[in-house]
């Protein structure tokens, strides 16, 4: 097991934890500019207005999404494991 092997797992982890991310923090992104062009417009400035749709949005799009990446994980785990076995053998 050498630096090769290491720095090959640690790109595929950054990459996998990446790719879930992703979409959970573009929609957090697009909302919060969304509600705060509505506050800009109608200078209403309640800071629960910016907290609440933001916490639903991320919320829903994580809820959806939280199978698809515990099979990220779960593949990235195994992936690990397997190829950590096959290096001590």
């Amino acid at each position: 097991m050498g630096p090769d092997f290491v720095i090959a797992v640690l790109k595929h982890a950054l990459t996998t934890g990446a790719m879930v991310v992703a979409p959970i923090l573009l929609v957090g992104m697009t909302v919060g500019i969304l509600v705060g062009a509505f506050q800009a417009a109608t200078q209403v400035s309640e800071p629960t207005l910016t907290f609440v749709p933001k916490v639903v949005a991320v919320g829903l799009v994580g809820s959806l999404l939280l199978p698809w990446g515990l099979e990220r994980f779960v593949h990235i785990f195994r992936y690990v494991i397997e190829s950590t076995l096959q290096v001590t053998r």
